[in-house]
Order: structure tokens, then C-alpha cells, then sequence
């Protein structure tokens, strides 16, 4: 999954060089990895250095943590909940940046 992301950012890149000025518009940063039969996602700046709070969620077969700083959602990390993972990117895509 960081494919896209680096995909645009030779793009920005390329009309740079050639003397078109763009400005790369921060995505947010997704992550997707699947060992076995576990599943690991990451949205946005999980290694925040400003970190104020967090709420957690652990169940028997899942996890997930959302990251704030200044009380605005910078992050969220998952693991085993594919669901949780599209409601979260949804709701902060607007606030994680």
C-alpha cells in the first residue's frame, strides 16, 4: 500500500525537475501489511513525537489505538479489523495531516 502514495510523489517530483512548480498535498499515510492470518494497519503519523492521548480498543481478536495530538487525530494503528480500519480513515481523513 505505499506504492501510491510513493507513486505521486515521483510524479510532484517529475514536474519539478522540468520546471512545472507542484506542491506534493500530504496524503495520509496508509500502511497495509498481512502476515499469516493477522492483519496490521497503519493510517496517518503513528510515531507522533507530540503525542498528548490516545484511545485504545482490545477485544479477543482485534486492536486499535487513535493517536492525538492537541486533540486533533494524527493516527491510528490496527490489527485484525479491516472495518475499523475504513470507519477510521473515513472519519479523519479531514483531520489527520
Amino acid at each position: 500500500m505505499l506504492w501510491p502514495v510513493a507513486k505521486l510523489q515521483g510524479k510532484i517530483a517529475a514536474f519539478n525537475c522540468c520546471g512545472i512548480n507542484k506542491i506534493y498535498q500530504n496524503d495520509i499515510n496508509i500502511l497495509v501489511l498481512n502476515i499469516e492470518e493477522n492483519q496490521f494497519i497503519s493510517l496517518g503519523d503513528v510515531f507522533c513525537e507530540k503525542e498528548n492521548n490516545f484511545l485504545e480498543k482490545k477485544k479477543e481478536h482485534y486492536w486499535w489505538k487513535m493517536i492525538f495530538s492537541k486533540d486533533k487525530a494524527v493516527g491510528t494503528q490496527i490489527i485484525n479489523n479491516i472495518e475499523i480500519a475504513r470507519l477510521l480513515y473515513i472519519i479523519n481523513k479531514e483531520r489527520i495531516k
